[in-house]
């Protein structure tokens, strides 16, 4: 009996080990999973989105796609406002097993950032109270929808709420220096963001928002070394790659911004902003024709564009043709004086819960054709936003996207508009030889708007 007792230990040890080496392998392989997992999340929590992305392909080549992988990678797919992918995320966790609920509840929070839900206050509150620990992520779409639709005041009462129940969140400063900013308030930004910063150095969206602040306030050194900082996190940013490379420009290191410039550059036609950059770069080394050939298209597409009409003056003048120096200087001028307009416009729109499609529409307009297309549609729409069947709205998103090529998007409001013009003429049906009421009916378009079918999306 010894003696089969002594040869049975050996067969119990290796039964044993062929159990306790897989399960060993196995929680190894799950610790290196979670471990990778929590730099991810470290990383996004600092809104390092860009590289948490690339830790999370990783994570997935090693141990293939998981739920918590792909939310993951939809959540800072959705901080980056990529739709596309995060739509792919998303689908793959829940082809992978995240719950529905969970899978909505994302869903919410990226129609809340966008400004896409009308009671946003309301469905965010439900989140919070249905989930505590998505509170932030909650707090973060809701203040985002709000900055969208330019609701400052209802920003401001939910950042003190917020204040009051979590003082450290790094969030809370950023977006009060992101409304100052909106307001052009570059002292005020600077002043609240550089503490801000101090106190949470690895939270990534402060050093954008601080290069806004320093270009506002033409601390041009140090907008370089915050905005180098920003695309370090964030490699692929252009507007951040094209306000670096005018910080540089104006501490006088023109090569290293023009180098920028060609790198962010899209295939192709590069953007207006990014043409301008390098045409002033042209002209400031006294290449005044390569200023002036960069700047045709732009000038032919936007005529009435003051800052291009600036650069353009500037080259013919020292090139000596005064007649078009002073052609463009005219247009400049008439410009600047609308523009500054505009300045007082947009900070009382800004100032006022209330606001109209008209004045949307009428700092919009300017906004488009003097100075920043980005900045102008987003006016027009959100003009459209309060009353969609405002009409020159949509005549200047007609121009916009003709203009920039994309005549798809141009025919949807064309479609508005005439379907408008239709049912306004069906309405005057019988009154056509009443000469006073056809000519009052472009006054009387905009009250009867709100009946008139959304259009399609081609």
């Amino acid at each position: 009996m010894n003696l089969i007792s002594r040869k049975a230990r050996p067969i119990r040890l290796l039964l044993l080990l062929a159990v306790l080496l897989p399960l060993a392998w196995f929680a190894w392989q799950r610790s290196r999973f979670l471990s990778e997992l929590s730099v991810a999340q470290k990383l996004i929590l600092n809104q390092e989105n860009y590289w948490a992305i690339e830790s999370l392909r990783k994570t997935e080549q090693h141990f293939g796609f998981h739920p918590e992988t792909s939310l993951l990678m939809a959540r800072a797919n959705r901080y980056l406002g990529d739709p596309d992918a995060f739509r792919r995320s998303l689908e793959h966790a829940k082809d992978a097993g995240l719950p529905a609920k969970r899978a909505q509840q994302e869903e919410l929070l990226y129609q809340a950032q966008r400004g896409e839900l009308p009671d946003v206050v309301l469905q965010m509150s439900r989140l919070m109270q249905e989930s505590e620990d998505q509170f932030e992520a909650a707090s973060v779409a809701l203040v985002y929808g709000l900055l969208v639709r330019n609701d400052f005041d209802g920003a401001n009462e939910f950042l003190n709420l917020w204040q009051s129940q979590e003082q450290q969140s790094p969030w809370i400063p950023l977006f009060r220096g992101m409304m100052l900013l909106a307001k052009r308030d570059w002292k005020g930004a600077r002043d609240l963001l550089e503490p801000a910063r101090e106190r949470a150095p690895g939270f990534v969206p402060f050093y954008a928002n601080l290069g806004t602040a320093y270009l506002g306030l033409n601390e041009s050194e140090k907008a370089v070394r915050v905005l180098e900082r920003h695309l370090e996190s964030h490699p692929e940013d252009a507007d951040a790659s094209l306000k670096l490379a005018s910080a540089l420009r104006q501490l006088g290191r023109s090569q290293e911004a023009f180098q920028l410039l060609v790198k962010v550059s899209p295939k192709g036609e590069p953007s207006h902003d990014i043409l301008l950059e390098i045409a002033k770069i042209n002209i400031e080394n006294g290449e005044s024709q390569q200023g002036i050939d960069r700047l045709a298209t732009v000038a032919r597409s936007w005529p009435e564009d003051v800052p291009v009409a600036t650069a353009l003056s500037q080259a013919y003048q020292q090139l000596g043709d005064e007649p078009k120096a002073s052609y463009y200087a005219s247009i400049a001028d008439a410009g600047q004086k609308e523009l500054n307009s505009a300045d007082a416009k947009l900070f009382s729109l800004l100032n006022q819960p209330q606001r109209s499609a008209k004045d949307c529409y009428e700092l919009g307009h300017v906004l488009l054709h003097k100075q920043s297309r980005p900045n102008g549609v987003y006016w027009l729409e959100s003009a459209l936003k309060i009353d969609e069947g405002f009409v020159p709205a949509h005549q200047d998103m007609v121009v916009y996207y003709t203009r920039t090529n994309q005549p798809q998007l141009a025919a949807v409001h064309q479609r508005y508009i005439n379907r408008f013009d239709n049912a306004d003429t069906q309405k005057n049906t019988g009154s056509v030889n009443n000469a006073t009421e056809k000519n009052d009916l472009g006054s009387s378009t905009q009250g009867n708007s709100q009946n008139l079918p959304r259009p399609t999306q081609p």
